[in-house]
């Protein structure tokens, strides 16, 4: 195939701006259900009369235990019975699940439905690779999941602050009521407007999965992308914690995110015109490497004394802004050469690289105590495997155009 758009693009009736403002709104579901949720967790934690605050975590760590387990589910059977229905029926359990917490009488059934919750989202997280895979491929499909992720990161820019100003009119639940809302309007939206992508192709289950398994470069893009992925979710679960504790600050969260996120923002929009000249190799390429060494000497500056606050953003903010490169660019490098499998070359990608950052930083948060040095220590060992993963599988190599 030589073209860069497939000959299946003619199927969505609207404009590429209007493609572009679906996926990224179905991109944002999950960062939506996990964000919004951060300046309610010390309301939970009391509602529940919670004796560890750390076990606050879990309402952020579920969610993408869910994600990671049912991601390898979704893809085979959108392969054989297409994108479309189970795209809308997922959208469909999204909201079912969040309408479920708030009605949720203890914290273990909060915690049980953000699980199934997560599940629910890995339809939307996996097919949304799919459909972009069905329509585009190599850099372009780069540099749309690059520009999907602009509009997607201005999610973490307002949801702490949506979630704060809902809390000032409400209790705790009414986010969730607020998120279930949210899903059934990208529910009737995809229902209106997005047509099959793909049409069955009779490929499905362990054969279509078997076939994504075999293929070197989608297993090495989804370990190196779970790895790097370790800073993002450990920064999730764990920040308002540190804002609010370590550095005494709890006011200047949703702050906090603006900032990050406003630089990730910029990242994804420069990463998307670079990826025409230099390729997504290269690109990933460096952000691993710029994201180790950030990470490595803001270990060494935590192990003798906390860091300004100023200091933690700015370097949050390279941290999170090289995972944003990564992920677009080794998601579609990883999917370049499986587009008749890309459900399930999508789900093993999402399956590998979710749990892999999820048991990670699992295990960091839970070992955070008081400063920032295993945090940091944590993501630095994390990036350097990535390094070693890379680089042993020559995707940084410079004979490579893509």
């Amino acid at each position: 195939m030589t073209s860069q758009q497939t000959s299946t693009a003619a199927r969505f009736p609207g404009s590429k701006a209007e493609f572009i403002a679906l996926i990224a709104g179905i991109m944002s579901m999950a960062a939506l259900a996990i964000d919004i949720m951060l300046p309610a967790l010390d309301a939970i934690g009391a509602d529940f009369a919670l004796k560890d605050q750390k076990q606050q975590q879990f309402v952020i760590l579920s969610f993408f235990l869910g994600l990671g387990v049912a991601q390898i589910f979704v893809g085979p059977l959108a392969d054989r019975i297409g994108r479309r229905k189970i795209l809308i029926v997922s959208l469909g359990l999204y909201s079912l699940c969040a309408f479920a917490a708030v009605f949720a009488p203890s914290f273990e059934l909060v915690i049980l439905s953000r699980a199934l919750q997560g599940a629910a989202s890995a339809g939307g997280r996996i097919l949304v690779n799919a459909i972009i895979r069905d329509l585009y491929e190599g850099r372009t499909m780069a540099r749309i999941l690059s520009i999907a992720q602009i509009a997607f990161i201005t999610i973490p820019i307002i949801a702490p602050l949506l979630g704060s100003g809902l809390l000032l009119i409400g209790p705790w639940r009414g986010i969730f009521l607020f998120i279930g809302v949210f899903g059934l309007f990208y529910m009737a939206w995809v229902t209106l407007r997005l047509p099959e992508t793909q049409q069955p192709t009779g490929l499905g289950g362990w054969s279509s999965l078997k076939i994504a398994a075999k293929d070197r470069t989608l297993i090495v893009c989804s370990v190196a992308a779970g790895l790097i992925g370790t800073g993002l979710v450990v920064y999730l679960s764990n920040v308002a914690q540190i804002i609010s504790d370590v550095y005494g600050r709890p006011g200047l969260l949703a702050f906090c995110f603006a900032i990050t996120a406003s630089i990730m923002g910029l990242c994804a929009f420069t990463s998307s015109k670079l990826v025409g000249r230099f390729g997504m190799r290269r690109l990933a390429s460096v952000a691993i490497l710029i994201f180790t060494a950030t990470s490595g000497t803001m270990t060494l500056f935590a192990l003798s004394a906390l860091p300004p606050l100023w200091l933690f953003l700015l370097a949050q903010s390279v941290i999170l802004s090289c995972y944003i490169v990564v992920q677009a660019n080794l998601t579609a490098l990883g999917l370049e050469k499986l587009g008749h499998v890309a459900g399930s070359a999508s789900s093993l990608f999402g399956t590998i690289s979710t749990l892999l950052a999820v048991l990670v930083a699992g295990f960091i948060g839970q070992n955070v105590e008081g400063g920032l040095g295993i945090f940091y220590g944590g993501v630095f060992f994390a990036g350097s495997g990535a390094l070693l993963v890379v680089f042993a599988a020559r995707l940084s190599s410079p004979a490579s155009s893509r």
